[in-house]
């Protein structure tokens, strides 16, 4: 009998190692594309990966227009898809049967097909016919996979050795208005976080309902309490508290910038949707303080 239900659940295992109706969940890199119609497959031309939640399907791209030699990496997130990738078969979905389609999806790979009916003169995707991405967890590109560790605080540096690591907000830049340091606040939406190696900034960040986000990670050296060196120029910082600070450096046009810099999460709407984690987002109280 004991040899039995062992059997039992071996085969049990069996099934669900193989099972292929899972909701692709986890960052995955496209590698081919097939047609439904009399199209040979193809292998595309640049790298794109798709980033799956509960809550979200997101894509991205790796930038190549950027010919800045001091960049390490470049990367657009966009939030293309209206709902997550759940699984569905490869079956009509709805009401005229060309919905999307999530299939053949084991955890380690799935299929994306999508009716084309948007793109008449795309190259690569035949109009007025099913497409069928293929995705895969094998080779991808681990700034890709820093990147997202980043996002969710998975960091490889002691928090308590340098309390710099972690996620910050760019409340402003200082300027001087009648002889006095004033706190400008800054149009774009700017986030770094800082680990042991590498830092990134996260920026040009979409709304609620369309999650949109530019990663750019870069070595980071720590040359003292009081130094760091990003994007190869030393920067200085003035410690206000353990959650504010001053970030100072030489500006395009020789002067110093002083930005502030407030510990904060990223906007709670991408933590819930994309990060998975629910640290406190700093906003900007008027007036603002006079210890700033």
């Amino acid at each position: 009998m004991k040899r039995l239900f062992l059997l039992i659940g071996v085969c049990l295992a069996s099934v669900m190692a193989n099972a292929q109706n899972v909701n692709p969940r986890g960052l995955f890199k496209w590698t081919k594309v097939s047609f439904d119609g009399n199209h040979p497959e193809v292998t595309p031309e640049f790298d794109q990966y798709k980033y799956c939640t509960d809550s979200i399907s997101v894509q991205m791209v790796i930038r190549r227009d950027v010919t800045t030699p001091k960049v390490d990496f470049q990367m657009s997130v966009l939030q293309n898809d209206s709902k997550p990738f759940n699984y569905t078969g490869d079956v009509p979905v709805g009401y005229d049967g060309k919905g999307s389609r999530v299939f053949d999806s084991d955890g380690k790979s799935f299929k994306f097909k999508w009716y084309n009916n948007i793109l008449p003169r795309d190259k690569m995707f035949p109009y007025k016919e099913f497409v069928t991405e293929h995705y895969s967890v094998q080779n991808l590109d681990p700034r890709i996979v820093r990147c997202f560790d980043l996002c969710k605080m998975k960091l490889k540096g002691n928090k308590n050795k340098n309390r710099l690591f972690g996620c910050w907000y760019r409340v402003g830049s200082f300027s001087k208005i009648d002889n006095m340091d004033v706190l400008i606040p800054c149009p774009d939406e700017l986030y770094k976080v800082y680990d042991e190696d590498v830092y990134f900034h996260a920026y040009n960040i979409g709304g609620p309902y369309q999650v949109r986000m530019y990663f750019i990670l870069r070595p980071v050296k720590y040359k003292g309490a009081d130094t760091v060196e990003e994007f190869g120029e030393d920067c200085t910082i003035k410690w206000i508290d353990d959650n504010t600070y001053h970030l100072s450096y030489k500006g395009d046009n020789g002067e110093t910038v002083t930005e502030l810099w407030k510990r904060s999460g990223f906007p709670t709407y991408v933590q819930k949707k994309l990060c998975g984690t629910d640290l406190p987002v700093f906003e900007l109280k008027n007036p603002v303080p006079r210890r700033f």
